[in-house]
């Protein structure tokens, strides 16, 4: 597959130079001892398990996602990565017509462009509000097949207000459309220190509503695929016949168990949200006094907007330092940007690199 062919995402550190890579958003937080030890003891144990196939079921890997989503294991299946697994809900769908909320994640588009026929109708947020989403901006009627929703939303990083969350997952319901809730960043976001766990309410109102977790990004493992669905059993059993028989590594399953053991054991999670806070802020701050317009965020990405005359992406990159460029994003255009909240000394580079750019200091 040619790159043209590809969907756009940050972390294209093979084709540059890159010192400092801003485009991905993974949790900047480290663990402390007690869970990089159980991290390492995965990875041993995964390679005593390469000489044999993964367990196809995934016996030992779904209920250690259950018991964290408080669900039963029948309702989880995990995935290599997100990606796969709304890739193969899209091919389990086979909608007609898709609806797409831009700004937004452009790997929806790609998953529904490998279905055929599909149209995909797109509703674009008003940069005046902030890009966030309103209930009377979405519309899904009997003839939508599938849409898809965020939380926290990508570009922006804003976490979706509960209530036009279960809105739209109810009119789903009534008009039997299939649900994509996308909660790949929730776990290091705002809201999940003051939201209970609700998946198993979630899909107990929408009969095709599927959630999609990851712990990719919440663990900063970008290599290791990490992700998993959670939805009713019949659908979950469905959702396995569009999934390679074997799609999960024995490295996947194993770090996958052990960072569910310690999202439910330990406070690292809610350590790394506290910590993302005031170092988004602090980059906030930064960028506001550069004289970018800077979007509210929840969690470890921000989108913002430069008016200059400068090629930002460009001129970064010849000092070695990726951010995202987001002008080929639906419903954004030339000067929006993105870019990752990570360690202080690193948001410092950052920002004294944009300075030099933009002000020559």
């Amino acid at each position: 597959m040619t790159q043209a062919m590809m969907p756009v995402h940050g972390g294209d550190i093979y084709s540059e130079k890159v010192e400092l890579d801003f485009s991905v958003n993974l949790n900047p937080a480290g663990m402390d001892a007690e869970a990089a030890a159980l991290i390492e003891d995965a990875f041993s144990e995964s390679y005593e398990q390469a000489r044999c196939y993964p367990d196809i079921i995934q016996r030992d890997v779904r209920p250690a996602l259950a018991s964290l989503s408080k669900v039963g294991a029948e309702n989880v299946y995990a995935g290599s990565g997100a990606s796969e697994l709304i890739m193969g809900i899209c091919h389990m769908i086979r909608p007609q017509k898709a609806l797409i909320i831009e700004p937004s994640f452009q790997g929806y588009a790609f998953a529904l462009s490998s279905v055929g026929t599909c149209r995909t109708d797109r509703i674009f947020l008003s940069e005046e509000k902030g890009f966030e989403l309103t209930e009377e901006t979405v519309s899904i009627d009997e003839e939508t097949d599938i849409v898809f929703i965020q939380d926290p939303w990508n570009p922006t990083g804003r976490n979706t207000d509960e209530d036009i969350i279960i809105s739209l997952i109810d009119r789903a319901e009534q008009c039997g459309a299939a649900v994509v809730l996308d909660e790949s960043f929730f776990g290091i976001s705002e809201k999940s220190l003051i939201v209970p766990e609700r998946a198993g309410e979630f899909i107990s109102r929408c009969s095709r509503l599927f959630i999609i977790r990851s712990f990719t990004k919440s663990f900063a493992l970008p290599g290791i695929r990490m992700g998993y669905a959670i939805s009713s059993p019949e659908n979950i059993t469905e959702l396995m016949r569009h999934l390679p028989e074997w799609n999960l590594s024995c490295t996947s399953s194993s770090v996958m168990k052990a960072c569910a053991k310690i999202a439910a054991e330990s406070d690292f999670l809610s350590a790394s949200v506290r910590y993302i806070r005031e170092e988004r802020v602090f980059l906030m701050d930064g960028l506001r006094r550069l004289g970018m317009k800077v979007f509210e965020s929840d969690t470890v990405f921000l989108l913002f907007r430069y008016d200059g005359n400068k090629d930002l992406y460009r001129e970064l990159l010849e000092k070695k330092i990726l951010i995202r460029d987001c002008e080929m994003i639906p419903g954004l255009q030339k000067g929006f940007y993105r870019i990752a909240v990570r360690r202080r000394k690193d948001n410092e580079k950052l920002l004294a690199a944009m300075d030099e750019v933009i002000n020559g200091n």
